[in-house]
């Protein structure tokens, strides 16, 4: 009786499947969150320096704080959270160690099967 289920071949990939389905999905969740992590990162890099030089030389449309962290805010393409921006510099009615700086910071969470995990995210751009 117990050869006969030796050479049985039948329901084999289906507990492959099982087996290897779970860990598939896995990395594949894991994989696309890390590139939505990767993709906010770079969002906002892009918005801060772009404010930045908004700041140090579009002065028409980046003429003080509110304006300049409005244009990060508008570069800004990140997944929903809402980034803030600060701005320092000779726009901004501060000083900075260099020209104009500006500052953008969000706050990312991640969810993971029952465990949530908040990630802050900050980006530092200075012109000239």
């Amino acid at each position: 009786m117990i050869g006969r289920f030796g050479r049985d071949q039948r329901g084999v990939a289906a507990i492959e499947f099982a087996l290897l389905a779970p860990a598939f999905l896995a990395l594949l969740t894991g994989t696309i969150t890390a590139s939505m992590l990767f993709f906010t990162v770079s969002s906002l890099h892009f918005a801060t320096e772009a404010a930045a030089r908004c700041a140090s030389v579009m002065s028409t449309v980046c003429h003080d704080a509110t304006t300049t962290t409005t244009y990060a805010s508008a570069h800004y393409f990140g997944s929903a959270r809402t980034p803030v921006f600060t701005c320092t510099g000779t726009v901004c009615g501060s000083s900075a160690p260099c020209g104009n700086r500006v500052v953008g910071t969000v706050t990312v969470t991640l969810d993971v099967a029952i465990a949530s995990y908040s990630t802050p995210l900050s980006a530092t751009a200075c012109y000239p």
